[in-house]
């Protein structure tokens, strides 16, 4: 019975053997189709991970998940390239394999270049730098560094730091104490500072490096490597811009061609964006109008809404994730005593404050990469702004997602200690009037305890209270940050504003009884009927309305002094002006200062006393007539009342 079951493990173990060198062997193939063949690649990869993960192979899974995020990240699908990437990442922790692990961080650094979400990009990137620079905890291996260094660059050059970017592509090229032992590495990083060059203005130099990245591709027979298209496209554009367009177009073609080849689906959008401006200036309408369509179908696949919402669903759960863990290590210390729950809340704090100066560096990065972005795409204003608004609610609602798991925490320990405060007092209580009644009076010291957990739970009211209205805040986020999906339709202009109007006033009487207000409709019957999303527009009539009711009577209870001639008034007047539908409210309260006319339909913004606004309701609206391509504009007088007029097309 022994050797049955001794032969049994050990044909156990030659069968494992087996599996795991098959593992191997397609993972190996699969890399050789790497540069050529994504499909080939990928299908390759789910082969090993299915036979790693039924025989329990560590390392073939971390690899076959690696290699999966890779292929598609360099074919442009950001969301499966995200989804296997984290889960790669998670695995190569699991085995304690450092190399997998910063191989993969670099690689999601590249994704978040590609992204051109910069500053996110740093931060995995720089992770990786700071250890290879602690010599004695560890040493990366020598290519990829050179990648982390020369992906450092692309990030500043994407930042408009042109010196700091050159001088990584130079330390990741130039380093004497390395020796390339990677070819694309090194075409990759040749390309990269020739990129730099040309917006430096130094061309014939720009030239001579993109000429030296294909040759050292081509000195290792890797024709079709992956940057391939990305050189070619580079040359183009320094021949457009020397006007020397048969060239242009030659190098463009050719990039178009290489780039489909291997679905390099970011090279097929630049090419195609050149070939579209070039045929356009030669007027080649037929030609240019081709090409402008590919530009506009590959920009919907790889940065579209629904991919931008995919990617943040990805990050957010990965977050939710560790929330999750978190929160199970709180569950495990909240009967602790309450020394201990302060400390733990006292680490709240300070984790809120890093978590909101992030934010605002967020915010700013965000900022910098939009207007950039408008700046590249001045031709298509319409579909911009829409890509614009896309990017900010995305980042505003992982924002505030995350600040709204450590608000969450925050309340419920707040909530929690109070109860455990009465738990005591009642103990106290108790014990107090055993002592009492064997004749044992109470002593200072008990009457200063008393005193201090009354101190800590009025404390504790407090920070839930503010932590309330903080949850109140990142609601109002989540809200700025959500678009509508709806579609747009036929809608009779006057109808949408006389509903909304009575929405609003029935809304605002409810909350305010007592309170008049003259309404004044004035709507010009020959408008026609638009095409417009008619929930957005009655979220932005809404806004308007509500802030008109509040300026007009807040001034007459307490508000904001100025001399008041009428009773409060609200008009709401539509006009057709031909190619524009003009809406507009105007209300008799005390106007706008001059001094923050500016800063109205900036978020967070607002002029209401602190807890009855958040600042956002103008900014969402300023957003929503953008994305339709219409105007929101704003006339003011202080002390004569306020006037905002929306223009849609």
């Amino acid at each position: 019975m022994v050797s049955t079951f001794a032969t049994a493990q050990k044909d156990d173990l030659e069968i494992g053997k087996r599996d795991s060198v098959q593992v191997i062997q397609w993972v190996e193939t699969g890399t050789s189709y790497f540069f050529t063949n994504s499909d080939s690649c990928v299908y390759y990869m789910f082969k090993a991970l299915d036979l790693s993960r039924s025989i329990n192979y560590d390392y073939g899974i971390s690899i076959a998940l690696y290699r999966l995020a890779e292929s598609y990240r360099l074919t442009g699908d950001f969301v499966n390239a995200l989804h296997f990437g984290f889960q790669a990442l998670e695995h190569y922790r699991l085995i304690q394999d450092l190399d997998g692990e910063f191989a993969v961080i670099s690689s999601i650094g590249s994704l978040y270049l590609d992204l051109s979400d910069y500053r996110k990009a740093l931060d995995y990137l720089k992770q990786i730098e700071k250890q290879f620079n602690n010599q004695e905890s560890f040493r990366l291996n020598l290519s990829n560094i050179r990648f982390v260094w020369t992906t450092i660059g692309g990030c500043y050059q994407g930042l408009g730091l042109l010196d700091s970017a050159y001088m990584y592509h130079k330390k990741a090229l130039e380093d004497p104490d390395m020796e390339f032992d990677q070819t694309p590495v090194q075409a990759l990083t040749l390309r990269r500072m020739a990129d730099v060059r040309v917006l430096q203005g130094e061309k014939a130099e720009a030239l001579s490096l993109y000429r030296k990245a294909l040759e050292t591709a081509a000195s290792k027979g890797l024709t079709n490597y992956l940057d391939m298209g990305n050189v070619l496209n580079g040359k183009a554009a320094i021949y457009k811009s020397l006007d020397q367009q048969d060239s242009a177009i030659y190098f463009a073609k050719m990039a178009y061609r290489k780039a489909r080849e291997i679905n390099r689906r970011l090279s097929v959008l630049v090419s195609s964006k050149l070939l579209s401006s070039i045929y356009r200036e030669k007027d080649q309408k037929d030609s240019a109008l081709f090409y402008q369509d590919i530009v506009v179908a590959l920009s919907d696949s790889l940065y579209g809404l629904p991919k931008h919402r995919e990617l943040q669903l990805m990050v957010l759960h990965q977050q939710e994730e560790y929330q999750n863990n978190i929160r199970l290590e709180a569950a495990q210390k909240e009967r602790r005593r309450i020394l201990m729950l302060l400390s733990v809340l006292l680490v709240f704090v300070i984790v809120s404050f890093l978590l909101y100066r992030n934010y605002r560096s967020e915010r700013l990065a965000q900022q910098k990469i939009a207007q950039s972005y408008q700046k590249l795409q001045s031709t298509q204003a319409q579909l911009i702004q829409s890509e614009k608004m896309a990017s900010l609610g995305e980042l505003t609602a992982g924002i505030a997602h995350e600040i709204q798991n450590p608000l969450n925490f925050v309340n419920n320990f707040s909530e929690v200690s109070s109860e455990l405060i009465e738990e005591v007092k009642e103990t106290r209580a108790k014990s107090r009037a055993l002592r009492q009644s064997s004749g044992t009076e109470i002593t200072t010291e008990e009457q200063l305890e008393d005193e201090i957990l009354e101190d800590i739970k009025q404390n504790l009211e407090k920070i839930n209270h503010h932590g309330k209205r903080a949850d109140a805040i990142v609601k109002g986020m989540l809200e700025h940050s959500r678009t509508s999906s709806g579609e747009k339709e036929l809608t009779d202009i006057n109808s949408l504003a006389g509903e909304y109007l009575n929405l609003a006033y029935q809304s605002f009487k409810s909350k305010n009884e007592g309170v008049d207000i003259k309404l004044i409709t004035d709507l010009d019957p020959t408008i026609p009927k638009i095409e417009l999303v008619r929930a957005d527009i009655g979220k932005v009539l809404l806004n308007i309305l509500n802030n008109a009711f509040y300026a007009v009577t807040s001034s007459r209870h307490g508000g904001q002094a100025f001399e008041i001639q009428e009773l409060p008034k609200v008009t709401i007047k539509t006009k057709n002006l031909g190619n524009t539908i003009q809406i507009s409210i105007s209300d008799n309260g005390p106007g706008i200062p001059d001094a923050i006319k500016d800063k109205i339909f900036q978020p967070f913004f607002t002029t209401k006393p602190t807890g009855q606004g958040t600042g956002l309701g103008l900014s969402l609206s300023y957003d929503i007539v953008k994305a339709h391509g219409g105007d929101l504009r704003l006339e003011t007088e202080e002390g004569k009342g306020s006037k905002f007029t929306i223009l849609l097309s």
